[in-house]
């Protein structure tokens, strides 16, 4: 479904990363691609780092069905595993934003992943280290598959299959998660990637 989306989809992940260089080039990058199968491009790459005009070549073209259970466990346990080898004081430190964005419905984990193994990942990430995840989706309700995963509502939005949803949602992502990781204190940092009205009403437009 998002074939006649992928240069809209490549441009959302290119601005992403090229408002990072120039707001917030410290934060760490890790990109997971997911169709049938799951795929990483970046693994907590410094965003100072990636050149931009390598995405294409990174991330592969749509095919097949949506392994999203599978995507955002494996993701969170191959960071969490990264993270517990870095000492104390570091983790203590990271601000960790995990953004999942789709245009399709889970269809192809496979049994050993569910809504459970998900929300239960989540919720251990986000009340023991502090992680915060936010929920963009197109062709479903984005805010209540979220409450499925344990994410949420203020941090969940819908988003229009269209070339300018896709634009808007990578730019309010974007936006979020550069105020998130450039926050002064907890507070700011939480509420950075919450989603007003108006950001709905733009991201459906």
């Amino acid at each position: 479904s998002m074939q006649h989306l992928w240069g809209d989809t490549i441009g959302g992940v290119t601005q992403f990363i090229k408002d990072f260089h120039e707001n917030a080039p410290h934060a760490k990058l890790t990109l997971v691609h997911f169709n049938t199968t799951v795929g990483k491009s970046y693994s907590g790459q410094v965003m100072s780092t990636i050149n931009v005009g390598f995405v294409t070549e990174q991330m592969p073209r749509p095919e097949g069905g949506t392994a999203l259970w599978r995507a955002v466990c494996q993701a969170i346990d191959d960071a969490g595993n990264r993270f517990a080898a870095y000492p104390q004081e570091t983790r203590d430190r990271l601000r960790v934003t995990v953004a999942i964005v789709t245009d399709g419905e889970e269809n192809s984990s496979g049994p050993e992943y569910s809504w459970e193994s998900v929300r239960s990942r989540i919720e251990r990430q986000e009340s023991q280290y502090g992680w915060a995840f936010t929920y963009l989706g197109a062709n479903q309700d984005a805010i209540a598959t979220a409450a499925k995963m344990g994410i949420v509502g203020a941090r969940a939005a819908n988003y229009a299959a269209t070339g300018q949803g896709v634009g808007q949602v990578f730019g309010k992502m974007s936006e979020k998660a550069v105020l998130r990781a450039c926050a002064t204190n907890a507070a700011d940092a939480v509420g950075a990637l919450n989603y007003t009205s108006a950001d709905r009403s733009d991201l459906m437009a």
